[in-house]
């Protein structure tokens, strides 16, 4: 897992700590089952966006000729995602 996403579970874990939410999600690993609350999901998802515009942002200022195409090589290549 790249080391960006899971500072970003670890820092929506600790911003939702101590929140009482339902289940939004179940996800089976080895035999386990994971709960996971909505209120996490929405943190996770939210910190995920704010850091995609961060980069776009960046991508933007750095080179303006680019708009408006979507910063989508600078974004998938912060996240070490290689498809």
């Amino acid at each position: 897992m790249n080391e960006l996403i899971a500072q970003f579970a670890e820092q929506a874990a600790q911003d939702t700590a101590g929140e009482h939410n339902e289940v939004n999600l179940e996800v089976e690993c080895n035999g386990s089952t994971f709960h996971i609350p909505g209120n996490f999901i929405e943190q996770f998802a939210d910190l995920l966006v704010q850091e995609c515009v961060r980069i776009g942002q960046k991508e933007f200022v750095n080179d303006s000729s680019k708009y408006p195409v979507f910063p989508s090589v600078a974004i998938k290549k912060h996240f070490g995602v290689e498809q």
